[in-house]
């Protein structure tokens, strides 16, 4: 019998899957070629927890999902309680509310959920605005795998490949490595609101919610996803 042609690498598979999404939406993702990551072959790859269909009024309006279908969807729903999130004060923006009720939902009973947990299809209007970023084992360093193009646009650079610590952030670097940091530190959710001035000298209001992401059930935190909505402050 003739041999079989091994599947693509779990990351290639995900990265076709958001390059097509993609072409369908007008955004594009970028990925870092793999190397030191652990990759498992789709078909060897332990099964996911059951997926639970989103279900939450303000998940659903940014999602866009149908009101009779999304009626069903809240029937079938047992949303887990919300953990706490670090730095929050008040309700977070409707693309970040959507982005945790997504974390939340696909967690299950977990501490965190893992990033194969995650499916781009169920989220297409937020991939423009998410990063996912590597946690390097043994030095907590961390460097960007996908950068959505929103993400790029604003900030007026590709930080794809780049780790955290070696991007000039200019007067917002304390605080942008204090939020990842706290976030992986805690195993926890982190949200923030700031002001940014890009390399440009664009004036910028911008809302990030940082979450973490486990592959071996939460006892160690291997990758963060992050979401920013970021605004240009016009009247700065």
């Amino acid at each position: 019998m003739a041999d079989q042609p091994a599947a693509a690498p779990l990351d290639a598979q995900i990265l076709a899957l958001h390059q097509h999404v993609a072409a369908s939406r007008h955004f594009v993702l970028h990925a870092v070629p793999e190397g030191r990551c652990s990759v498992i072959p789709l078909h060897r790859q332990a099964a996911a927890p059951p997926r639970r269909p989103v279900c939450t009024r303000r998940a659903e309006a940014v999602l866009g999902i149908g009101a009779n279908v999304a009626s069903r969807r809240r029937k079938a729903c047992a949303m887990p309680a919300r953990p706490e999130i670090i730095g929050l004060t008040g309700e977070p923006g409707p693309l970040c509310a959507a982005l945790l009720d997504y974390w939340m939902e696909r967690r299950g009973g977990r501490p965190m959920p893992a990033r194969a947990d995650l499916d781009p299809v169920d989220i297409p209007k937020l991939l423009p605005h998410i990063m996912l970023m590597d946690v390097l084992p043994g030095t907590g360093r961390m460097r960007f795998r996908l950068v959505g193009t929103r993400v790029v646009v604003m900030f007026g650079a590709d930080n794809t490949g780049r780790y955290l610590d070696e991007v000039d952030f200019g007067e917002q670097r304390p605080a942008i490595l204090e939020s990842y940091g706290l976030a992986l530190a805690h195993a926890s959710p982190h949200h923030r609101r700031m002001g940014f001035i890009n390399k440009d000298g664009v004036k910028f209001d911008m809302e990030r919610l940082i979450l973490p992401l486990s592959s071996d059930g939460g006892r160690h935190v291997d990758m963060l996803i992050s979401l920013l909505d970021i605004k240009e402050n016009i009247a700065g």
